[in-house]
């Protein structure tokens, strides 16, 4: 056997697994976020997946990008189907020591962790003495937490909660951090043609309708190793109208970071994408941006309408104080006065090909 550094994409799913992983997902996932990835998952000499289905889906949640394996090299295609077997059928032998468990979960509970032992699949405990559905060993709680695990799995993948890492995020909000790049792609092309172009050298910009990119929201994992093929990708640029709640507000640049985040994850360049509305805002939309940076910002419709002009002035001069963008990248026309003494570059809304690079470099 031996250990090998692979991208994430060379790992195959057995097809023919017959266990069902998805209720243990979550757990595992926050089990690798809390404590690192520390059980290689195995794989044949073909990097189909012998053991560790559950580690894999979540490693892929997750936004993991290379990982190691160990490869069991020196195994027949017959042991391994047996193997695969053996080992998920003799870890449903092991069973809990209700007395000990509880002693041990009280232990860490006293501990100060900043974290849940419930992150695991542990339920509250009762600390007079009583473990509860800790264990699980009637029938009917095991029944009852099967079904509230599912719909509790559901939910967090509906809300992408497998992919928030509390360490990594900023302000009151919890607003997913970026690390900064200087790259600028030398086109572009909308988030609407990445399916069929293969001008893998372009950038990826989402100033299109929300709904025509809200699947990405939706299906993080498909579309992250599609965008993975080309140069770099903006964050999806979610709306924040001025009339709309603040709530919602506050959402749409909380998901637009968190796609941004776990593209960076998979290795992605990652230039994201500046929004605000009225003042109000500026509390929370330029979080999560490490200062010095490219950034994204589009002027298409700004131009005809006064009234959203001065908001993009006021907007650019506090996201500039806040950001300290090395770099501004302009979809559509400039605004003069609006970059101040950074450099910026326009792509035409038209063709999307880089129209100047002005300011000092």
């Amino acid at each position: 056997m031996k250990s090998v550094e692979v991208d994430l994409s060379e790992i195959k799913p057995y097809p023919g697994n017959p266990r069902n992983n998805s209720a243990a997902v979550a757990a595992c996932a926050a089990s690798i976020r809390r404590f690192g990835y520390k059980n290689p998952i195995l794989v044949d000499s073909d990097m189909v997946i012998i053991c560790g289905h559950t580690r894999f889906a979540a490693l892929k949640r997750l936004g993991f990008h290379r990982v190691m394996v160990n490869v069991a090299d020196d195994l027949t295609p017959e042991l391994v189907k047996a193997y695969r077997l053996a080992d998920n059928k003799v870890a449903e032998q092991s069973t809990w020591q209700p007395e000990l468990l509880k002693i041990e979960l009280a232990d860490l509970s006293g501990m100060g962790l900043d974290f849940s032992m419930t992150e695991f699949g542990f339920k509250p405990i009762d600390m007079s003495g009583m473990i509860g559905n800790a264990v699980g060993n009637a029938k009917k709680d095991e029944d009852e937490d099967s079904y509230y695990g599912d719909e509790r799995e559901r939910t967090m993948e509906s809300y992408n909660l497998h992919a928030f890492d509390a360490e990594n995020a900023d302000g009151f909000y919890n607003i997913p951090h970026l690390k900064k790049t200087l790259h600028v792609p030398e086109r572009l092309i909308n988030f609407n043609e990445v399916l069929t172009s293969k001008d893998y050298s372009a950038g990826v910009h989402f100033f299109i309708d929300d709904y025509r990119f809200e699947r990405v929201w939706n299906q993080p994992e498909r579309y992250i190793e599609i965008l993975k093929q080309f140069d770099c990708v903006f964050t999806p640029d979610f709306s924040l109208y001025m009339n709309m709640p603040a709530a919602m507000k506050i959402w749409n640049v909380y998901r637009s970071r968190l796609i941004g985040q776990m593209c960076q994850r998979a290795g992605i360049t990652v230039i994201p994408t500046m929004s605000w509305a009225e003042p109000d805002s500026y509390g929370y939309c330029f979080d999560g941006i490490e200062p010095g940076g490219a950034v994204a910002v589009s002027t298409v419709g700004v131009m005809r309408d006064p009234d959203a002009k001065e908001v993009f002035k006021a907007g650019m001069e506090r996201m500039i104080e806040v950001c300290k963008p090395k770099k501004i990248i302009i979809y559509g026309k400039e605004i003069p006065g609006t970059c101040g003494k950074v450099d910026r570059i326009c792509f035409s809304n038209e063709n999307q090909q880089r129209l100047s690079n002005i300011g000092r470099q």
